[in-house]
Parts: structure tokens; C-alpha cells; sequence
């Protein structure tokens, strides 16, 4: 019989074994970034990817480890390609972060592109940080035909990193594209493209932003300009730049610099 001090020792030298191989395992994985494939193994490991992976699925799709986006005594953050065969355009990048020991935390699509003649779907990243990232979602949708024509929707989501590496969804916001400079609120504008602007269209471009969230202009001016659109409903006699997006503040902070110029 094998005295309970062996015993004891024996256990814990195969528990420290179970975990170093799980820290070996998650190490081999990020050594993929940046440029190789990942495995279906690594797949259903890692990123929870439902298996099975039968040949006809390895010849359809394929993700590949982007880059090792960062990494910090609380968690890991990386990005995978995915790519797959279809008869359109098919390919997506998604954002995951994992404790130190390899547990998927949080994952977001910071790219996508899927398309053919009938509809087309995009994700782009806006703003990326320390604390805050930003996507653009835009949906169409339509007939094959040789003028396409259908309907078109934007939405913006913002994304807060928490210190546990949790990606978490603190604000969407749907878009109307009907309006003259709705770019203020779905693209970060660069002073090139602003500098083409008057000082009158960029005084119209400011107030728009906040126009679209319901102010109730005091200056006569501006309530009649806006007025006129259906778009416009005056609800708030106040709105702070706190209700703005992080897109918003900054286009709003270059077009007021602008201004002065």
C-alpha cells in the first residue's frame, strides 16, 4: 500500500502538470501570431468554435491568427481573420481577449464584409483605445438588378474595455442617413476633408449634431433651418456633449477649431 504522504505528493505533481500543460497550450496558441492558421483543435479550444470540422467545412472557411493586440497582468487580446468561401465577398476580423491561463473572456467583430448582388453587410472600427472601441455597421438590402436600389441602415456601437479585458456594449446608436452631414456621426473627418467646408457650412455641420438628437434651437436661425426636415424633432431644450459619441466629439472638437481659424 503507498503511504497517504506519497500519495498526496503524486497528486499534486500530476495537478501541477495538468496546469502547466494548460499554460503550454495557450502559449503554443498565441506563438500562431501573427500569420498562421489556426488549428479546428485551437478553434473549438480557444475561440469556442462549434466542431465538427469535416473536410468539406477545412476547404470552406479559414481563420487565421492576426495579431496579439495586448497584453496585460489582467488578460490577452487578439485578432483572428476568418475567411470563407462563398459566392460573394466573405471575411470577418473578431477582436478576443482571455485570462493569462488561455479562458476566453469577451469577443466583438471589428471587421466584416459580406456581400453579393442582393444585399451587403460591413462592420468597420471607428475608434480603437485603452478604453473604448467603436464600430460601424452598415446593412443594404436589395434586388440583382442592373441599377440596384434598397434600403441602407447605419448603426454605431460602442464598446467599453473593462479592467477584466470584457468587451461590453454601452451604447448603440441607428444612424439616419437622410441627413446633409450625417458623416459627423458615422466616420472620424479629417481636417483635409473639412477644410473644403465654409465657415457657414461648418457652423451647419455643428449644429446638425445636435440637431439629430432633438435640440430645441433658441437662435431663430437655426430652428427654422432644421425644421424643414423630417427628420428633425425638437424634444430637449439641453443637450451636453456627454450625450454625444466618442465620432461626434471629435468631429465636433475639429470643426470648432476650424471655426476659429
Amino acid at each position: 500500500m503507498i503511504p497517504k504522504t506519497i500519495t498526496s505528493v503524486l497528486v499534486l505533481f500530476i495537478a501541477l502538470g495538468l496546469f502547466a500543460q494548460d499554460d503550454r497550450s495557450f502559449s503554443d496558441f498565441l506563438k500562431l501570431f501573427p500569420g498562421k492558421t489556426i488549428s479546428p483543435e485551437d478553434q473549438m479550444k480557444f475561440l469556442g468554435i462549434k466542431g465538427p470540422f469535416p473536410e468539406e467545412r477545412l476547404e470552406f472557411e479559414k481563420r487565421t491568427a492576426k495579431s496579439v493586440v495586448r497584453s496585460n497582468k489582467d488578460f490577452t487580446m487578439v485578432s483572428v481573420q476568418y475567411e470563407c468561401i462563398a459566392g460573394g465577398i466573405c471575411e470577418s476580423i473578431h477582436l478576443y481577449s482571455f485570462t493569462n491561463s488561455g479562458k476566453l473572456i469577451s469577443l466583438i467583430e471589428t471587421h466584416n464584409q459580406l456581400a453579393d448582388c442582393a444585399f451587403q453587410k460591413s462592420t468597420e472600427t471607428l475608434l480603437f483605445n485603452d478604453t473604448i472601441i467603436v464600430t460601424k455597421d452598415y446593412a443594404w438590402e436589395g434586388e440583382c438588378i442592373d441599377e440596384p436600389s434598397g434600403n441602407e441602415s447605419i448603426r454605431i456601437n460602442t464598446y467599453l474595455i473593462e479592467e477584466t479585458g470584457n468587451f461590453n456594449l454601452i451604447r448603440e446608436q441607428v444612424v439616419d442617413i437622410s441627413r446633409l452631414y450625417y458623416k459627423t456621426s458615422t466616420q472620424v473627418l479629417s481636417r483635409e476633408e473639412l477644410h473644403l467646408l465654409s465657415k457657414e457650412e461648418l457652423a451647419t455641420m455643428r449644429n446638425e449634431i445636435f440637431a439629430c438628437y432633438g435640440y430645441r434651437f433658441k437662435t431663430q436661425k437655426w430652428f427654422d433651418y432644421f425644421q424643414k426636415y423630417e427628420w428633425y424633432e425638437a424634444t430637449h431644450d439641453e443637450i451636453n456633449e456627454t450625450d454625444l459619441t466618442a465620432v461626434e466629439l471629435l468631429n465636433l472638437q475639429l470643426i470648432k477649431e476650424l471655426e476659429l481659424e
